[in-house]
């Protein structure tokens, strides 16, 4: 949840509290972080520590929010064995719920 945090979550409320669009507008912005989602999902590599890069992990390309969260994961990976697994399964949760969110079901 945390990754989803500096991926998806803090990304996407960055960029709807920073535009005076309405929920109407924002079908291409959703389209693109369900793309994105499904892309972090097939490669998780792009996501996980220690090869997550933030120019490729969060969806709109900015630094980490909170760094020291991205440098903890990374020192515990090694000792997580079921971490990509987790998260592949976690993206799988999001995704449907972006579909209910967006209608693309």
């Amino acid at each position: 949840m945390a990754l989803y945090t500096e991926y998806m979550s803090n990304p996407y409320m960055r960029f709807v509290r920073g535009t005076d669009a309405n929920l109407l507008d924002l079908g291409d912005y959703h389209r693109r972080a369900v793309e994105h989602l499904i892309r972090l999902k097939t490669t998780p590599r792009l996501a996980l520590p220690p090869t997550a890069d933030y120019k490729t992990a969060v969806l709109d390309g900015k630094p980490w929010t909170r760094p020291d969260l991205i440098e903890a994961i990374a020192r515990l990976a090694p000792t997580l064995p079921h971490l990509e697994a987790v998260f592949v399964a976690f993206c799988e949760g999001a995704l449907e719920t972006w579909g209910r969110f967006t209608g693309t079901e």
